[in-house]
């Protein structure tokens, strides 16, 4: 038999990019004990590498001596092992002539902190945990390496550390401490032995929690007199500090002095006094800038310096990667001013005095959950570099990042990626990485040329004509100056509305009833149109403007009830007007039948009035009008339609569904409910294409960051919805909220964008991932968006500050070289009926849907993210399937869900909450530990809908058993209170027709049955008083808490076997008589197991029974927080002995496992199981 692993989703731990012979860049993921290689282009996996055999990735080493020829290419290293490839072993491993480097990892005595490999020769050098520095050389290019102890200054602890080869005998070390202390150290190597020598350079304090990254700086020309470094260090004090590593800045100091002497003495311990009050000068003289960084905890921290700045630095880039998911890019600023001095003996002496200080420039967040775990980053040019990072999601996020970002800090954001304009890009870099951001005051468009400079002023707003300071005042009768009437001021005119009427079209209206028509390009082309003669003053102070960009048209109404269309290359043209002031309007372009519509409400009306567009009538271009009732205090916010069914989304979140052609009033109103949307403004209503003619899909979207799917069925075809004409089957809730303004598919993706504070953010949910992120100010301005159609590009526009805004950008603001998932620990998960959908839970109180795909090879299985649910408020603790259309959830806080799942053409998996927790508790503090359901067999002449027999186990020791339908909700059936110990598992064990039996288990260790007596009463819709639980028997099994269970009957005695696993490392089976539950179980306990608790296990379907029919053989998995799955053979006689025999057992990478499942069945007895927790992975479980 054999555990091997077929596929994994875990964090990313290492990173680092390769350049292969071809040119052509690689990114090198450790995730686990893999490395897995991607084209950095195409995101492509190409490759799938074991390097440990039980041992993750923590870090990634690209040698830069490609130039000088030398072999040692790569460094590998994880915990105490490492794996150093030369140029010729990873080219084979890449072309797969080489499957594994297992037999040549070089193991050491502590935790591998940094290595550097010499850019010299085949050596390198690394730092463990203690602060020891070791030597690792390929002595005449033979193999094994040698492996070489150097000398260090102290034992201290250490939590980060960085090397850099200073020249071929001297290595240059910065280390981080665990009690908030930096060593800054030399050691100084001998080619011919393994001796060497080593000198303090500073001990360096004023963080005030341990040092999480440190990193030194390449040489920098400028600062000083001669080449400096610089050290930039990061703690859980949440600062970064930038620190001046040799002291080159203290007066009077010279590199004689640099012997360590005048440091705080070097601490191995967190206790006793080591000097840090006398040396508090020095040691602040040495920090250059320190700044507060995140908002949780900072990992590692990188510098970024160009060429350019190595030698007349104004500025030094620096990125911090930390706990909160996202990188931000700072710049060291630095201020060169001449002081004057008097010096003794001398006149007009001046001295150099440079000021340091760190500003945020841009911060970027392509991860969910918590930590960036990794990152590698290459300079493309001296204006642009490559960031590579990974998360604890299992996702590998890419972008370019400008180097020659605008100094003026104030005009860069958070959030915002600024990108060089055009003009300064040289021929290296890439135009469609290029984001473009103009702003254009409306004077200037207006005397630029390009738009009409004949101002047709209203004369409201005429200026007064200009009075001579010698004219006489007029006077009074009275011989009183006469008093003055205050002329009104000249008004300015200013940009109001903005539509899109092509891709780079867009039209604007202005308040003194302008039109503009701008093409975007590299540059802007402006041209003003006329309105009628007629209709001069129609869209002046007030106007409405929408277009449909795919048909080159746009709408302008204003207050007076006229309708206008503009045509792409024609005039603008009445088609219609309304009686009243126009309140909005709305075009519709039916994909189907390739109609054009058009909908107006009025102010204070009471129905909405909708347009047949027919761009070929004349002279009006349109037919109609209709006229729609609508319901009482119904403001129109949207409108969408499919075939002959109209859709009205309203401000209060309810919908109004409309025939077409069969009558002024509406079909059917749905309202928002406790489970569904909030009651807010619907935006917008998108169809979505179906071949299922029987039903209609919309998509809405809402200013409460939820989008929905509803299903509509007319009236004749209610048998397909009997419960309404009506129903909401999807609800999302992406990350982009709360205002969400539109959806729109290209392709299979659904994309959505809205604003998130006073961000506008483009999303595509499909992908669960940010496409832009833009700072405007907020959902108040005036603004319009268009997509560029089969890309992620777009043009976005909007008014602050009385002037136009406009950001252009041709791709997304980064790449997702491999989807994540989870960004924090998974702590249950359940497979459907049928194993093609997976839902999974976390700590991070989301749920995930997703299948699971085999190819014909690793590299080509992988997991799909299907659904993304968000709605507990905390952990999840259980999740259980029944069948594929209902999934169940519980939480802390009182939670329990259950979740409608189906299919839904043209979008994927639809999920809405159809129930939720019948009776939370005052406090809603309780955590429903565990729960099970079943279904009521039901009678024949019962109704088709299923009965579900729900059994909840919480914290606070109590079960109840909940009898439950969608249509009647819940009803109490049974209750029990446990003792004070916390219950963790519930199972239904048997039902018949008059008795319920129930298996708990809890932290005491113990397992229980539990019996209630029921009746045909269960199955009515009447309300019956609930029974209490009668306990049957207890049976104390281990030593604390039972943290796992499952239960399979045997095929040769038909008695149940129940295996339960503990925080005491055991393994359980207990037998028990189905025909006689009351009786005493027999139980086999298996001690150490496992190394560590065991927090997973299932039993394996299938058996085998033998020949002579007398015994039987099943298998189990169980898997733990030791980080190892195991199988074992479980043989049951029929005399009812039982034996326990280990068969497999195989390290995996999931760490903090928090549950274990059967994913599917194979072939010959294989088995896919799934184990989840810091990450997933499917084994292949075999009999071979």
């Amino acid at each position: 038999m054999s555990v091997k692993l077929d596929h994994a989703l875990n964090p990313v731990t290492a990173l680092g990019l390769y350049i292969d012979s071809t040119g052509t860049t690689l990114i090198l993921a450790g995730e686990g004990c893999f490395l897995k290689v991607f084209e950095a282009e195409s995101s492509k996996l190409i490759c799938l590498i074991k390097i440990f055999k039980d041992q993750t990735i923590h870090g990634i080493l690209i040698g830069e001596g490609e130039i000088r020829g030398n072999e040692l290419q790569i460094a590998i290293w994880g915990g105490c092992s490492l794996a150093l490839l030369k140029r010729q072993v990873f080219d084979d491993l890449l072309s797969l002539k080489l499957s594994s480097v297992e037999d040549t990892i070089i193991i050491v005595s502590d935790w591998i902190l940094d290595v550097a490999i010499s850019p010299h020769d085949d050596s390198c050098v690394l730092v463990t945990a203690h602060n020891s520095v070791l030597r690792v050389r390929f002595e005449n290019g033979t193999c094994p390496a040698k492996l070489e102890t150097l000398s260090s200054p102290s034992r201290s602890i250490l939590y980060s550390a960085h090397l850099i080869w200073e020249s071929p005998t001297c290595v240059l070390i910065a280390a981080g401490t665990v009690f908030g202390e930096i060593i800054a150290w030399e050691c100084l190597i001998s080619n011919e032995t393994a001796a060497a020598d080593c000198r303090v350079l500073a001990t360096l304090t004023g963080h005030e929690g341990s040092i999480f990254g440190v990193q030194i700086s390449s040489p920098i020309s400028g600062l000083y007199d001669k080449p400096t470094r610089l050290l930039a260090s990061c703690s859980d004090d949440r600062t970064i500090r930038i620190w001046d590593i040799r002291g080159e800045r203290i007066e009077g100091r010279s590199d004689e002095n640099l012997d360590g002497r005048n440091s705080p003495a070097l601490r191995e311990t967190g206790f006793g006094d080591n000097g840090l009050k006398n040396a508090s000068q020095h040691t602040a003289s040495r920090c250059l800038a320190m700044v507060m960084g995140h908002v949780s905890r900072i990992w590692r921290v990188k510098f970024q310096i160009t060429a350019r700045d190595r030698l007349m630095p104004s500025s030094v880039l620096v990125f911090s990667f930390g706990e909160d998911s996202t990188v931000q890019q700072w710049a060291l600023e630095i201020d060169t001013a001449l002081k004057p001095e008097t010096a003794l003996g001398a006149t007009n002496t001046t001295r150099t005095n440079k000021t340091y200080k760190l500003s945020h420039l841009a911060t970027y967040a392509f991860h969910s959950g918590k930590n960036i775990w990794s990152t590698a980053m290459h300079q493309i040019t001296d204006r642009r570099t490559f960031l590579v990072t990974g998360g604890a999601d299992g996702k590998i996020s890419s972008c370019d990042i400008p180097l020659n970002v605008s100094r003026n800090i104030s005009t860069v954001s958070r959030h915002v990626i600024e990108r060089p304009d055009r003009a300064s890009l040289d021929q290296n870099d890439d135009i469609d990485a290029v984001i473009q951001f103009r702003t254009l005051d409306l004077e200037d468009i207006v005397n630029s040329g390009r738009a009409s400079s004949e101002i047709n002023t209203p004369e409201a707003y005429s200026p007064p004509s200009n009075m001579s300071n010698q004219e006489m005042v007029p006077m009074e009768d009275n011989g009183k100056p006469r008093k003055q009437v205050k002329l009104p001021k000249k008004m300015k005119d200013a940009f109001n509305r903005y539509a899109f009427v092509s891709d780079n079209c867009m039209l604007t209206t202005t308040n003194f009833g302008r039109v503009l028509l701008g093409r975007i390009g590299p540059i802007i082309e402006w041209e003003e149109l006329r309105l009628p003669e007629f209709g001069k003053e129609d869209l002046m102070s007030y106007s409405i403007i929408k277009g449909i960009p795919q048909l080159n048209i746009a709408f302008l109404a204003g207050a007076n009830g006229n309708i206008y269309i503009y045509r792409m290359g024609g005039t603008i043209t009445k088609m219609g007007d309304v009686q009243g002031k126009v309140a909005d309007v709305f075009a519709l372009f039916d994909l189907k039948s390739k109609d054009i519509y058009l909908a107006v409400t009025t102010v204070g009306g009471n129905a909405i009035i909708i347009f047949t567009v027919d761009l070929d009538l004349s002279p009006q271009l349109a037919t109609g009008p209709v006229s729609y009732v609508l319901p009482e205090k119904f403001i129109v916010t949207s409108v969408g339609k499919d075939n002959n069914t109209l859709v009205f989304g309203a401000r209060n979140g309810s919908l109004a569904i409309y025939d077409f052609e069969g009558g002024e009033l509406p079909i059917t109103i749905w309202q928002p409910d406790e489970l569904g949307s909030l009651g807010d403004a619907i935006t917008s209503i998108t169809s979505i294409p179906s071949s299922n003619n029987s039903l209609i899909y919309f998509l809405t979207t809402g200013r409460n960051g939820i989008f929905s799917i509803f299903a509509v069925t007319t009236p004749g075809e209610s048998e397909l919805l009997p419960w309404s004409a009506i129903c909401q089957i999807h609800r999302g809730t992406p990350p982009l909220g709360p205002n969400i303004e539109m959806a729109w598919f290209d392709g299979k993706d659904l994309f959505l964008h809205g604003f998130r504070s006073k961000n506008f953010i483009v999303w595509n949910e499909t992908k669960q991932c940010e496409i832009m992120n833009i700072e405007c100010g907020g959902a108040h301005r005036s603004h319009a968006y268009s997509p560029i159609q089969s890309s992620n590009g777009g043009h976005f526009v909007y008014t602050k500050a009385s002037k136009l805004h406009i950001h252009t950008w041709q791709t997304s603001s980064h790449r997702t070289i491999k989807p994540g998932g989870h960004g924090r620990e998974i702590k249950a998960c359940a497979i459907s009926s049928d194993g093609n959908l997976i839902a999974s839970g976390a700590e991070d109180t989301v749920i995930r849907i997703w299948s699971y795909s085999e190819g014909c090879s690793l590299v080509e299985n992988h997991f799909d993210c299907l659904a993304v649910i968000e709605k507990h408020t905390a952990g999840i603790q259980h999740l259980q399937w029944y069948g594929t259309n209902y999934l169940f959830s519980s939480a802390g806080n009182d939670e329990f869900f259950i979740w409608a799942v189906q299919d839904i053409p043209g979008f994927g998996v639809g999920v809405v909450c159809e129930a939720s927790c019948p009776d939370p508790s005052e406090e809603r503090d309780l955590r429903i530990m565990s729960f099970d359901v079943t279904e009521l067999t039901p009678s024949s002449d019962r109704q088709s809908e299923p009965i579900l027999l729900i059994g909840m186990a919480y914290s606070d020791s109590t079960i109840r058993i909940y009898r439950y339908t969608r249509v009647s909700g819940y009803r109490l059936i049974s209750t029990a209170r446990y003792t004070a110990s916390c219950l963790t598992q519930i199972r239904h064990i048997q039902f018949t027709g008059n008795e319920l039996f129930l298996l708990t288990a809890a932290t005491d260790g113990s397992t229980v049955v539990w019996r209630t007596p029921t009746s045909e009463s269960i199955f009515s819709e009447r309300h019956q008083t609930s029974r209490q639980l009668s306990r049957l028997s207890t049976h104390r099994l281990h030593q604390n808490a039972v943290k796992a269970l499952d239960i399979a009957i045997s095929s040769l005695t038909k008695n149940m076997l129940v295996a339960t696993g503990g925080d005491d490392n055991a393994l359980a089976i207990t037998i028990y008589n189905t025909e006689n539950l009351y009786s005493e179980p027999r139980s086999v306990i298996l001690r150490s197991a496992h190394a560590a608790a065991i927090t997973g296990l299932c039993f394996l379907p299938g058996s085998l029974v033998s020949a002579a029919y007398d015994e039987e053989e099943m298998r189990i998995t169980s898997s733990s927080t030791d980080q190892r799955l195991k199988e074992w053979s479980l043989k049951l006689s029929k005399a009812g002995n039982v034996t326990i025999k280990l068969v497999g057992d195989a390290f995996t990478s999931v760490a903090d496992v928090g549950d274990l499942a059967v994913l599917r069945s194979g072939m010959k007895g294989d088995t896919k199981v799934l184990i989840a927790g810091n990450g997933m992975e499917a084994y292949r479980v075999s009999c071979e």
